[in-house]
């Protein structure tokens, strides 16, 4: 192979980009079921919050909270597919499917999908880490792509970086200007998740470009097709969870007297 984003490039062919296209598939999927759930109540008042505290969480939303996550572990993996929020999906996946296009031919659409779940997921361990270190007087909800959507863009930084290609300043830039825009958009942001998500990306483009991809990947492909049904799993459960379900359009996502806490929003932007 080439050096720098030319060899990410190089086997650019949009009609194969099976990988981002599963991907967007299940995300738009789980929010679709999402405005279902609002019809359902008879309102789509939540379309720009993707639901009320309890709809967010029965399709996969998780609390940054180490508490609950030991609980609940498949939340790390389902908070990735759901979105709070029309402005949010659509930045999300209109950012991916930009960034996929140069990544996917290069990594190979196995490592690619694999790569977007473990970022994902990592993005969101760096938020319980963090809680468990230094536990907050509030439990945030939390949920959405961008640190897989990050952990995608720092896959080229670390590819170029593998490359000792100059250009990687460049692209490291661009997602740093992202995500200064996004915080002054004034959203609640989940900075945590994007840089754990981003420099889990990083790592793994630095490790792919030392080692291209086999003729044969028959164990990548293994590792995408279980990370799929992880996916698909970890949004079951999350539906199929005991503390929510039914009630969703009465029941308000945790008891405040019960945990003495504060519920917040923090959109994972």
């Amino acid at each position: 192979m080439g050096a720098g984003v030319s060899v990410l490039k190089s086997r650019l062919d949009p009609k194969q980009l099976w990988g981002a296209k599963v991907l967007v598939t299940i995300t738009v999927l789980v929010f679709v079921g999402q405005l279902a759930s609002m019809l359902s109540c008879g309102t789509l008042n939540g379309l720009m919050s993707g639901g009320n505290n309890a709809q967010l969480r029965q399709f996969g939303a998780m609390l940054i909270s180490a508490e609950h996550t030991l609980a609940e572990p498949y939340r790390l993996v389902s908070a990735v597919f759901v979105h709070i929020g029309v402005l949010h999906i659509v930045m999300n996946m209109l950012t991916f499917v930009n960034a996929a296009r140069v990544v996917e031919p290069g990594v190979g659409t196995a490592r690619f999908v694999l790569a977007y779940v473990a970022c994902g997921v990592a993005g969101f361990g760096v938020n319980i880490a963090f809680d468990a270190l230094f536990p907050a007087r509030s439990i945030v909800l939390t949920a959405g792509a961008s640190g897989a959507v990050f952990g995608v863009m720092g896959m080229v930084i670390g590819w170029l970086l593998q490359m000792r290609d100059k250009r990687w300043r460049s692209y490291a830039g661009q997602a740093v200007f992202f995500a200064v825009i996004v915080n002054l958009m004034g959203f609640s942001i989940n900075n945590g998740a994007h840089i754990g998500g981003l420099i889990t990306g990083a790592v793994l483009g630095f490790v792919f470009a030392k080692y291209p991809q086999p003729k044969q990947p028959l164990l990548a492909n293994i590792g995408a097709a279980a990370a799929i049904v992880l996916v698909l799993v970890s949004l079951f459960l999350a539906q199929r969870s005991a503390d929510f379900g039914k009630n969703a359009c009465l029941r308000s996502l945790v008891d405040a007297a019960q945990h003495n806490r504060r519920l917040e929003f923090f959109g994972h932007i």
